[in-house]
């Protein structure tokens, strides 16, 4: 196993590194810089088994499995709208990666069943750092009407989120309701808990080895598989309903 540590530079030079081992096939994330999918064409020329997972590219000619971020974000949407939220925003990732895309579309969609309308200065971007998360809370924070709800692409924009609005002295969820995606064990024990969206990331894992194995014992020429798998939405206090929140 190998980490391109989200760098488009190490992910060329894991690949080649496996390519000179002769590996059997490879399944992988791609890095979060990586914009050029160009260094994929000797895998995908020379029909060696690989499979992208959660962040994808090229999937009509590579296997891939992911999750339905879009319905995901739209539940989410509809869930802070259920509760009371009606300024809702969204931190969302790197504008390339089909992550922030499918959440983004989802947002939207989850926005227009909710008859709100979309606010542009409502959805802002990060790097999925901490650094970049905080700086986009607190763009969001500073507008003149700032949001009642927050959803972040990740747990780490959360909890970015989650110590920037307690930096202001504003409270969750009584001022600003906050929901993350992925449900990391860290949603479970900050103050107030996360309500997040669980990453099937067992399920991913195995499904992906399951296409690995599947196309190792293909025939040349079989189409490539795109599996996407439903999430949950586990509710917790940082989402609580308007007229629940103890004033």
């Amino acid at each position: 196993m190998l980490s391109s540590y989200e760098s488009y530079e190490k992910e060329k030079e894991c690949l080649e590194n496996l390519l000179k081992l002769h590996v059997e096939g490879i399944i992988m994330c791609l890095a979060q810089e990586t914009t050029d999918y160009a260094h994929f064409d000797p895998l995908i020329a020379g029909e060696l088994p690989l499979v992208f997972f959660d962040r994808v590219c090229r999937a009509d000619e590579v296997a891939t499995v992911v999750v339905d971020n879009q319905e995901a974000a739209r539940r989410i949407t509809r869930h802070f709208f259920e509760r009371g939220y009606r300024r809702i925003a969204h931190i969302a990732g790197p504008a390339h990666l089909n992550i922030t895309r499918e959440r983004i579309d989802g947002y939207r969609q989850g926005l227009a069943d909710c008859r709100l309308p979309f606010d542009p200065s409502l959805l802002t971007y990060c790097d999925l750092s901490i650094a970049s998360a905080t700086a986009a809370t607190h763009r969001l924070l500073a507008l003149p009407a700032r949001p009642d709800a927050i959803f972040g692409v990740n747990d780490t924009a959360a909890f970015a989120a989650m110590r920037e609005i307690k930096r202001q002295g504003l409270r969750i969820p009584q001022d600003v309701g906050l929901v993350g995606f992925t449900d990391e064990f860290h949603a479970t024990v900050v103050e107030p808990a996360l309500t997040s969206v669980m990453h099937p990331t067992v399920e991913i894992g195995r499904v992906s080895a399951q296409l690995f194995l599947q196309q190792a014992a293909a025939k040349a020429g079989v189409p490539p598989r795109q599996i996407v798998l439903a999430t949950e939405l586990v509710v917790r206090e940082s989402s609580a309903a308007k007229q629940e929140i103890p004033v």
